[in-house]
């Protein structure tokens, strides 16, 4: 819900895919919410933002399984065609669970901005906790 929250707050339309037991209902407002892929693409994104499903953290099953969770929300072999087609960026903090949020594919996929956001997002963290450190600019 971060990324959502400041994403918002610089203005940028949002919309949630997934299934209603992992989409937030308290996020910020004016959030669209899909649960059905063809609906969220009707809405023209520009950018597709994955999350990695944590599985560790999961005490209730929030879906039936991973195969069925990919087959519903993930950027199957033919999401990746639509997407391609369409131009879109597809972004993801990483770690990545290949065969649940995406497949395989994605990785080399021409517009897939995933390592560059992993390797980028170790240097942002870093300027951040210097910068709330003590000593440092905030501190």
């Amino acid at each position: 819900r971060s990324t959502s929250t400041i994403l918002k707050k610089l203005g940028v339309e949002v919309a949630y895919l997934g299934p209603g037991s992992l989409v937030p209902r308290n996020g910020p407002e004016g959030i669209r919410r899909f649960t059905d892929y063809k609906e969220a693409m009707a809405w023209s994104p520009d950018f597709v933002y994955l999350l990695r499903v944590q599985m560790e953290r999961q005490d209730v099953q929030y879906f039936p399984s991973v195969r069925e969770y990919h087959r519903l929300y993930g950027i199957t072999e033919a999401r990746l065609a639509d997407i391609r087609n369409r131009g879109l960026y597809i972004m993801h903090p990483g770690p990545v669970n290949r065969g649940v949020e995406l497949c395989d594919a994605v990785m080399d996929y021409e517009r897939s901005l995933i390592n560059d956001q992993v390797e980028n997002g170790i240097a942002v963290r870093m300027a951040v906790l210097y910068w709330l450190k003590p000593g440092g600019v905030v501190g």
